[in-house]
């Protein structure tokens, strides 16, 4: 073990550890402080037009490492931190609106921690040729890559399963290079738990906060009886198998809806505007359809206009919902093209994910194993906090 390492905290007698791992999370977020409250502190662009929003300061991002107002405590992490500089690469699956929101958030997160401490940036992104879900192979290749360039940390989103990625990330941490996830699938291996290698993994319940709260809206939307298509990702996608999961024990709910098609739109708009195009000469009359990712959600609501079908208006037409929350999926939601979307909060993980590596590498501290954010289901109603929250990710004060 690290000996600048902390070890991990036990559970208290009779609390699992699946639930001490959640809660540590929360726990982590008031250690130093707040995102939102290092903005308001930091001097800078962030002071004017690229503020924090409101929705953050309410405790969106709060995932530690900012300012505290306490000068003793910030005077010794600027001396901790002592200009260094974290050598980190991105590594998402493919390119893609998603990842661009991502990584705008942890632009935002880099300069507030660089502005308030002092710590130096060295980044690279650095993403598959084939630009495909399942791209794993060459995933790994610069994940492998990049660890034999000494880096300190690198931030990995991959379609590959639990066991191969442990590998890549267990041989990266053997050359001094820590791997932490985003918008993976741990929740499919709690019963590996103990296991697990890599430092943080950042995202959300792909049961619960998504599968089932798209089943769920679909449900009541259609007062409990209708048809379902559903566009998905690839077969063995454990994204794909997580919120099928959830969807499947929201549906549990409402006997009246019935799946009649499901086709594979493999994460992409094209794709799913072709998939969903042939599905629906079949079933033109299907009540809703579910877009696993916006992507495909978008490319089904593409395939619903080409049909001349009439978009759902509040009394009929067709549903359609997504999720991950698309800059492009709010825009979509106000013309009235996307039914909703589950926002999945690509700003909290961006910012998140930069804060577990600030205190892994710079501070030494033992950081969660999982963090989830809030996700939150949008519609017309409350399309307005998500998408300021994105463009403000979206013009970090700097790039790296």
């Amino acid at each position: 073990m690290d000996m600048n390492e902390s070890p991990e905290a036990e559970p208290e007698p009779g609390a699992s550890r699946r639930s001490f791992l959640r809660g540590a999370g929360l726990v982590a977020g008031g250690l130093v402080g707040s995102s939102a409250l290092l903005s308001a502190c930091t001097p800078g662009k962030n002071k004017s037009a690229d503020a924090v929003p409101a929705s953050a300061a309410s405790g969106a991002g709060a995932a530690g490492g900012a300012l505290t107002g306490f000068s003793a405590y910030d005077d010794l992490v600027r001396t901790k931190t002592a200009g260094r500089t974290i050598k980190l690469g991105f590594t998402p699956t493919f390119l893609a609106e998603f990842f661009t929101q991502i990584e705008g958030a942890m632009f935002q997160r880099m300069y507030e921690l660089e502005t308030a401490y002092g710590v130096k940036w060295a980044y690279k992104r650095q993403t598959p040729a084939q630009n495909s879900f399942n791209s794993t192979q060459a995933l790994i290749q610069i994940i492998q890559n990049l660890a034999s360039q000494k880096y300190d940390a690198l931030v990995v989103d991959s379609g590959g399963d639990f066991a191969t990625m442990e590998n890549a990330y267990r041989d990266a941490l053997k050359s001094g290079t820590k791997c932490f996830q985003i918008n993976m699938v741990p929740e499919m291996h709690f019963d590996k738990e103990d296991r697990f290698v890599f430092q943080s993994s950042v995202g959300y319940d792909n049961k619960f906060q998504a599968g089932f709260v798209v089943g769920d809206y679909i449900g009541q939307t259609l007062k409990g009886s209708g048809t379902v298509m559903q566009i998905w990702g690839p077969p063995g996608s454990e994204f794909a198998d997580a919120r099928q999961t959830g969807f499947d024990a929201a549906l549990a709910k409402y006997p009246g809806l019935k799946v009649v098609a499901k086709g594979n739109g493999q994460y992409q708009r094209n794709t799913g505007f072709t998939v969903t195009q042939d599905l629906l000469t079949r079933y033109p009359n299907v009540n809703a359809i579910y877009g696993e990712n916006d992507d495909m959600a978008l490319g089904a609501a593409q395939a619903v206009d080409a049909r001349g079908l009439k978009h759902w208006d509040g009394q009929k037409g067709v549903v359609i919902v997504g999720a991950d929350g698309l800059l492009s999926g709010m825009k979509a939601i106000r013309d009235g093209k996307l039914t909703a979307s589950v926002d999945v909060n690509t700003v909290d993980i961006g910012r998140y994910v930069i804060d577990d590596v600030f205190h892994s590498v710079i501070l030494g501290d033992a950081v969660p194993k999982l963090h989830w954010v809030p996700t939150r289901l949008v519609t017309k109603e409350n399309v307005d906090i998500p998408e300021a929250y994105m463009k403000w990710s979206l013009k970090p004060a700097k790039k790296y």
